[in-house]
């Protein structure tokens, strides 16, 4: 049997469809700096819902300037006056978050976000949350909505490339929808 080999790259990749194999995306997740998702979905194969709970996207959220932006918002608006609040009491759809670069950036577009907070005694806050997102390229974008200053040129390229890669996977089936929901819990959060 010949050796599949991806026509950018030329690494051998083992996958159904021939648009572009795993050695490209290898190359693009180290070039971009992104985490490398655990699992890739195969043609034919549908995928399941995914639930993330752990230390590193915490930290990738605690970095965040808009996660952290939006929370600090919310408890001035909700939780000033009694130092506790349920989003859902107030925003019974929660909040919209955009995220501004890196794997979050990439990974989750127009996402939402729902959070219990309660004021610790040393002023820092519990929070109790989770973000909520769908697993799907619906638009294409131009370049200028990765343009940031933040990172290099040629990743905003690569980052425009990959997201319409995604699109006309998606419209030909290569890539299937799924959920995504990244539970949060942090007992000592102090404001930025």
């Amino acid at each position: 049997m010949e050796e599949k080999r991806c026509i950018l790259c030329n690494k051998p990749y083992n996958y159904k469809y021939s648009m572009f194999g795993r050695g490209c995306l290898d190359n693009l997740y180290e070039l971009l700096d992104i985490k490398k998702p655990s699992r890739f979905i195969l043609i034919g194969k549908e995928p399941e819902d995914l639930t993330i709970e752990d230390k590193i996207t915490d930290n990738l959220l605690i970095k965040s300037t808009v996660f952290n932006e939006t929370i600090k918002s919310l408890i001035e608006k909700y939780g000033k006056e009694t130092g506790k609040f349920d989003l859902k009491d107030y925003e019974r759809n929660g909040v919209l978050l955009k995220f501004e670069g890196g794997d979050l950036l990439y990974s989750l577009h127009n996402a939402t976000m729902f959070v219990n907070a309660i004021k610790n005694e040393n002023s820092t806050w519990k929070l109790d949350g989770n973000i909520i997102d769908t697993y799907d390229f619906t638009e294409f974008k131009d370049l200028k909505e990765y343009v940031d200053k933040k990172e290099s040129m040629l990743t905003d390229i690569f980052s425009t490339l990959l997201n319409n890669f995604g699109v006309v996977s998606s419209e030909y089936g290569v890539i299937k929808k799924y959920n995504i929901n990244i539970k949060f819990n942090f007992s000592n959060y102090e404001i930025k």
